[in-house]
């Protein structure tokens, strides 16, 4: 990879490939804290975000642990983060369905959540 990790962090910011999980990675990275923990991956796009940025930088990918800091969410994500990864590489139609298994229950735990159905949620608070 040509460039610094900052330089090519940006090149990443800049492609639009980004989304509010992987500008919350990107800013873990960088030490930058997210203000909530609510930002993390939703689905297999949202991972796919959070997958460019660590191939665009793979430096970062050696850091991932450190996103089990930001919530219980990241953390469940990063323990299975190379399995998702594959799944999300493979084009793999059950990424999503593996994704919920991964976080529903941690979802359920959470009085600032309400789901509306599959797919939609709105989260209060931080």
């Amino acid at each position: 990879m040509e460039g610094t990790p900052e330089m090519r962090a940006a090149q990443w910011a800049a492609s639009g490939n980004t989304g509010t999980s992987s500008k919350v990675l990107l800013g873990v990275m960088v030490g930058k804290p997210p203000k909530s923990r609510f930002c993390y991956p939703h689905d297999g796009g949202d991972l796919g975000r959070c997958v460019a940025l660590l191939d665009a930088v793979p430096e970062f990918r050696a850091r991932l642990g450190e996103m089990a800091a930001v919530g219980p969410e990241w953390a469940a994500l990063v323990t299975h983060w190379d399995e998702l990864d594959a799944m999300y590489r493979k084009d793999d139609k059950k990424l999503y369905d593996r994704m919920k298994q991964i976080l529903d229950p941690i979802e359920k735990t959470n009085p600032n959540l309400i789901k509306f159905g599959k797919g939609a949620s709105l989260h209060f608070g931080s």
